[in-house]
C-alpha cells in the first residue's frame, strides 16, 4: 500500500510527538525488515536533523524525503508518495 510521504512520518511517530527519534526510526527500519545499526541511524539522525535538536520534525522528513532521486523509468509510487511502513 502506498501512502502520503505524512503518511510515513506518522508510521514511524511511534509516540505521536511530531518528532522522530534516533528508537523510532530504527524500529521502523526493522520493521521494514532492513537491518541497519543504530550508528547508521545515527548518521542518518544527523543527515536530516537541520535544526540539531538529536530528532527530526516533519519538515526535516520532507526535506530529506523530497530530495531522495527516482532513477530515470523507475516504476513504483509517483513522485511525492511513499511505501506506507507496515504496523
Amino acid at each position: 500500500m502506498h501512502g502520503t510521504i505524512s503518511d510515513a512520518f506518522a508510521d514511524i511517530d511511534a509516540d505521536g510527538d511530531g518528532r522522530l527519534s534516533r528508537e523510532e526510526l530504527y524500529a521502523a527500519m526493522q520493521r521494514i525488515g532492513v537491518r541497519v545499526s543504530l550508528a547508521r541511524i545515527e548518521r542518518m539522525l544527523a543527515d536530516m536533523d537541520i535544526d540539531q535538536n538529536r530528532a527530526v520534525d516533519y519538515r526535516e522528513f520532507m526535506r530529506k524525503t523530497s530530495q531522495v532521486p527516482r532513477p530515470p523509468g523507475a516504476g513504483g509510487p509517483r513522485p511525492g508518495r511513499v511505501r506506507r511502513i507496515a504496523r
